[in-house]
């Protein structure tokens, strides 16, 4: 769905970070430094997420997005700033698996960074 169709339907498009998280798996054969340094800043911000299921459980459902809300305004937003300075800051071999999950990380940027 591309942002035409979101802005048009009045709805935010949020791109997923496990599709993400994919292609640095992919990656980190061939560039193992790299792409494991982005992957523990993902598993990082995986954590936060249990985090919040865990904490939000015994919650309503209100209290829990509150929740969730605060965690990834406190937490999870530094982390994907670094994730998105390591990501600017890595060079890569045109075509290969780091490149392209670099490329799919900076084409969905946007969306993957709305909270």
């Amino acid at each position: 769905m591309d942002d035409s169709l979101s802005k048009k339907n009045g709805f935010v498009l949020a791109n997923c970070w496990s599709h993400a998280r994919r292609k640095f798996i992919e990656a980190e054969a061939s560039a193992p430094d790299d792409a494991s340094d982005i992957l523990n800043k993902m598993g990082a911000m995986f954590g936060i997420e249990t985090e919040v299921d865990v904490k939000g459980s015994d919650v309503s459902k209100r209290d829990a997005l509150a929740l969730r809300a605060r965690f990834r305004e406190q937490y999870s937003k530094a982390i994907v700033n670094d994730i998105g300075k390591m990501a600017a800051s890595i060079m890569a071999f045109e075509g290969s698996p780091l490149a392209k999950a670099l490329q799919h990380l900076e084409n969905r940027w946007d969306h993957l960074t709305v909270f």
